[in-house]
């Protein structure tokens, strides 16, 4: 006898379906869950390489600091002031409550230079013909270009003599050809415009060398919601007559703050990292060198006397301060003064573009770092971003060494 025919029961399909329901609300809920991991990472990941990138970039350039140059003036903690700043930093500090900046300095290491000094340099070097206080004469090439504020440097055979001075206006080179580069007029207190200690003979002979000399100034710009590291040379780098911020290098997005402190010579105590201590700045004021509780004494330039009585050189030891390396250290090495850094320690913070829209109100922004103590302004606090901290400490090898060479 054949079965009746039968279907399924309400009750049966109503199980069915709500088996079948939990199984999809599962399954929703591992992918919802995997979409917020992969956009938590992202945002992790973007905020990761804009650190990178950044402190790739300072660090790469910090080891630099001094090189083919006069040690002393490798870092600048209060010559440089003209340089474009944010309205939100204005003025912008070295050592600030929401973002610190560096300036530094060393010879553009883009040239070769032959042993025959008759002989023509290549790259970032060129041969002196004639030094006097409106310009400088050199053997230019085709292609050549000296932007306004640009620091030069011209150094005598093995380093005899050697001063620094400043270009006053764009100077191209259209063919090769001798070239005269206008100078801004020199200033006895400034180390970068002394075409007038070049009265030597070993400057006009033809024999003398001239190099670049970079400017690097690493600050904080905010934009809007934004906030980017910068990076100014401090020159025309557009050729438009005028230093602004358009002629800064945007270097990353995200960076939110960054923060420097300085390693001395001394493990005395009283010599600690300068830059350290939550909510206390550095006190930088000029001075011979102390053992002050977070200060920084910054180079004087020139002596009282204005020359060494030694070499008849502006730019002699007693100039700047006393360099030696290894014990017994004289007491002079045991101090604050800028020339006794022999490290600085970066610390910067970078966040994501895009918050994660499921939590508003915590920023994130963890502190202190460093000395800094308070959320900088432009920190948008309205979201929550992916943010990553990174810090690093870099070695001024070229503050170690005293010495000029033309090569």
């Amino acid at each position: 006898m054949a079965r009746p025919a039968r279907g399924f029961t309400l009750i049966e399909l109503t199980i069915a379906v709500a088996i079948s329901l939990i199984v999809l609300a599962g399954i929703v809920a591992v992918v919802i869950s995997q979409e917020e991991a992969y956009a938590d990472g992202h945002r992790q990941r973007e905020a990761q390489g804009s650190a990178r990138a950044a402190l790739s970039f300072v660090e790469e350039s910090l080891l630099l600091a001094g090189y083919g140059m006069d040690a002393p003036l490798a870092l600048d903690f209060d010559r440089y002031v003209d340089g474009p700043c944010p309205a939100d930093l204005d003025p912008c500090p070295r050592d600030g409550g929401d973002a610190d900046e560096i300036v530094f300095y060393n010879r553009n290491p883009r040239y070769w230079v032959p042993m025959d000094y008759a002989a023509a340099p290549q790259g970032n070097a060129w041969r002196v013909l004639s030094i006097s206080e409106a310009e400088v004469r050199i053997r230019a090439r085709k292609g050549d270009a000296f932007p306004e504020n640009q620091i030069l440097q011209a150094v005598c055979r093995a380093g005899s003599g050697f001063a620094y001075f400043t270009v006053a206006t764009n100077t191209p080179a259209a063919n090769d050809m001798d070239l005269a580069i206008p100078l801004k007029p020199s200033v006895k207190t400034d180390p970068f415009r002394r075409q007038d200690a070049t009265t030597a003979a070993c400057f006009g002979g033809g024999e003398a060398r001239l190099y670049l000399v970079d400017r690097h100034r690493f600050h904080i710009r905010p934009v809007g919601a934004e906030s980017f590291l910068v990076h100014d040379l401090g020159i025309d780098r557009n050729l438009d007559s005028t230093i602004d911020e358009a002629d800064e290098l945007v270097l990353a997005a995200g960076i939110e703050t960054i923060q420097f402190a300085y390693i001395l010579t001394n493990p005395d105590p009283a010599l600690a990292p300068r830059g350290t201590t939550a909510d206390e700045t550095i006190a930088i004021a000029p001075g011979a060198g102390a053992k002050s509780a977070n200060g920084i004494s910054t180079l004087q330039f020139p002596t009282p006397t204005g020359v060494d009585p030694a070499s008849g050189s502006v730019y002699a030891p007693t100039s700047f301060f006393p360099h030696s390396v290894g014990p017994p250290a004289p007491e002079v090495r045991l101090t604050d003064h800028q020339a006794n850094i022999r490290a600085v320690r970066v610390a910067l913070r970078a966040r994501s573009t895009l918050p994660d829209t499921r939590t508003v109100g915590a920023s994130g922004f963890e502190l202190p770092l460093f000395n800094l103590n308070s959320v900088p302004s432009w920190v948008d606090t309205n979201g929550q971003y992916g943010r990553v901290t990174f810090v690093t400490t870099v070695p001024l090898r070229n503050m170690i060494v005293r010495g000029m060479v033309d090569f």
